[in-house]
């Protein structure tokens, strides 16, 4: 048992210079809730500790990257708030558990390896349903050991046990521990990050550096712990645990980011309609987002077509059509996009057929979208000059029947189509 040794520095109050507070709350559900975010549902959860042990955090400053979320502690959460005045804070949870006295905790006796002993035990456990096969979490290790005790017995960590469908890990219960090295399966623990080894991943809090908004005197950078879960919609369940080792004396803690447990959101999808004329080849496509490791189905207009995109030709009325886009994971989105028939036709008001070829006919914009339309043309006095089915090549300023050129002049058109419509208006003749 090593002795606890303060140093004579000045201890301030931790709410006068500090930028960190801590709430020790013992409402467990409020933690959990402030832990969990986008794509999770937790099913049930537990502590298992003393209550000083777990709490949630705020931070205000600049130097550390996690401004708020829960803190487990294998002492007194209180214990994180600085300045770093003392290089041996710790407070023994004397009721916490230890493989004497709860076998709650055989599950830890991996990351003892040489058997120097666990002490002051909390873990969180949380039995959960993802939305995705993605789940990941943020967090940081911080802990009084560093930096004298490392490569010593006290080689303080903690885990993340991951367990469920599909997971074949070498732990309790077929755990896979995520709590790793980056890139690596290394542990995070003392002897693993610290200023020699892995030291891209360490930051010296030593009172000396002046960064005295932390008690503790090393931490991690902010980490990731992810996992690709073999399944979506099946109950998984992840125990965060943390433990003295060697003895109970100084402090260790693990802080996880607010909101950041998460599976991320599942498939998302969106589909727009379009406005356009009739007789036209139109392809419908969905603006998709689909999770990593997820199979996506597409069911146009009750299984009438089975790809992603739909190509119709477009009738001479407005038409829905709607989409079901549903995943392995479960979710499901109907979708509805609608192919509006609005075309109408514009005429060259003015043309003057001379032989020229330069605006020798009378024409019309988009009125080949109408087949079988009927157009009528009256001179000023009402007398019908020109008719005819189906205009595409528009009038070329004969009367109707015969080869003489109508007279200059304004004119009146009608034009009926199939659909309904019916366009009316004046043009002038030129010559």
């Amino acid at each position: 048992m090593r002795t606890l040794i303060l140093t004579g520095l000045l201890a301030l109050s931790g709410s006068l210079c500090a930028q960190f507070s801590v709430n020790n709350t013992n409402d467990i559900q409020q933690i959990i809730d402030g832990f969990v975010g986008d794509g999770v549902t937790v099913v049930s959860y537990s502590f298992y500790g003393e209550d000083i042990q777990i709490g949630t955090f705020t931070y205000t400053g600049n130097q550390f990257s996690i401004n708020d979320g829960l803190v487990i502690s294998t002492g007194n959460v209180d214990t994180l708030v600085g300045p770093n005045n003392s290089n041996s804070a710790g407070t023994e949870a004397t009721g916490a558990m230890t493989p004497n006295n709860n076998p709650e905790v055989a599950f830890l006796d991996p990351f003892d390896e040489n058997g120097n002993g666990k002490y002051d035990v909390a873990f969180l456990e949380i039995d959960f349903i993802p939305e995705t096969r993605d789940l990941a979490f943020n967090y940081v290790f911080a802990s009084e050991e560093y930096p004298e005790f490392v490569n010593d017995i006290y080689n303080d960590g903690f885990c993340m046990l991951l367990s469920g469908p599909g997971i074949a890990g070498p732990y309790v219960d077929n755990a896979v521990n995520i709590a790793l090295v980056p890139g690596t399966t290394t542990p995070i623990s003392i002897n693993n990050v610290n200023d020699g080894l892995n030291s891209e991943y360490y930051v010296d809090n030593n009172q000396n550096n002046g960064q005295n908004y932390m008690q503790f005197d090393g931490y991690t950078t902010e980490l990731t712990a992810s996992y690709q879960l073999p399944n979506c919609n099946d109950t998984y369940k992840i125990r965060i645990a943390i433990m003295d080792l060697g003895d109970g004396a100084y402090d260790s803690a693990v802080l996880l980011k607010a909101n950041s447990l998460s599976s991320g959101v599942g498939t998302m999808a969106s589909l727009e309609g379009v406005t356009t004329c009739p007789n036209e080849m139109i392809t419908l496509s969905p603006e998709i987002t689909v999770p990593d490791n997820v199979s996506v189905f597409y069911s146009w207009d009750n299984g009438a077509h089975l790809e992603k995109e739909l190509t119709v030709l477009t009738g001479l009325n407005s038409e829905t059509h709607v989409l079901t886009i549903s995943d392995d994971c479960g979710t499901e989105q109907v979708l509805t996009a609608e192919i509006e028939i609005d075309c109408p036709i514009t005429e060259v008001n003015i043309f003057t057929p001379n032989g020229d070829n330069v605006n020798d006919v009378f024409n019309f914009s988009n009125l080949v979208h109408y087949p079988n339309s009927h157009i009528e043309i009256f001179n000023r006095w009402g007398k019908l000059v020109y008719q005819k089915d189906n205009i595409i090549d528009g009038w070329n300023g004969k009367i109707k029947g015969s080869e003489r050129d109508a007279s200059a002049g304004t004119y009146f058109y009608y034009i009926t189509a199939p659909t309904g419509e019916s366009w009316r208006g004046f043009l002038t003749l030129m010559r």
